[in-house]
């Protein structure tokens, strides 16, 4: 036994073969864990992209419709009802429409999409007032006048 412990004192060999497989393993697992963190995050950023752009061709969609209304409105025309063109979902998310009153002849939309917390507000121009406040969610989505003569949004 002595003898045995002696030769691997004498030994001059390297054990490089072993030290090399556990550190290419370990930069293997580096660079992998790497890879699939920059991945999640390219998703989520092209989510974000998306839903925005959405959020705001939907919300322009919505603008364009209370402008329509608000047009049939001044002509002395009190019950029209548009059902609106505007998309269910917004990057599979249902979302929140909120109608206000800026100044006496300019509304804005705010478009909430909780999913990614994104608000756009959309402003556009009318004669009429609006029902400030008013609050739908997505989905069957209508432009009416209610019966204060203001334009509004109902769900139906």
């Amino acid at each position: 036994m002595k003898k045995m412990i002696m030769n691997f004192k004498n030994d001059e060999r390297a054990v490089s073969s072993q030290i090399s497989y556990a550190i290419i393993v370990f930069m293997s697992g580096l660079i992998l864990i790497g890879l699939a963190t920059g991945a999640g995050t390219l998703v989520d950023s092209q989510t974000s992209t998306a839903a925005e752009n959405e959020i705001e061709v939907t919300g322009n969609i919505i603008a364009s419709e209370m402008v329509k209304i608000d047009n049939f409105e001044s002509s002395g025309t009190n019950s029209v009802e548009i059902d609106s063109s505007a998309p269910d979902r917004i990057v599979g998310q249902t979302y929140i429409v909120e109608l206000n009153q800026e100044t006496e002849n300019n509304a804005v939309l705010n478009i909430i999409h909780p999913s990614t917390e994104q608000n756009i507000e959309i402003p556009f121009a009318v004669e009429s007032d609006v029902e400030d406040g008013k609050r739908v969610s997505s989905g069957n989505i209508y432009v009416t006048i209610n019966e204060d003569d203001e334009l509004t949004l109902v769900n139906k």
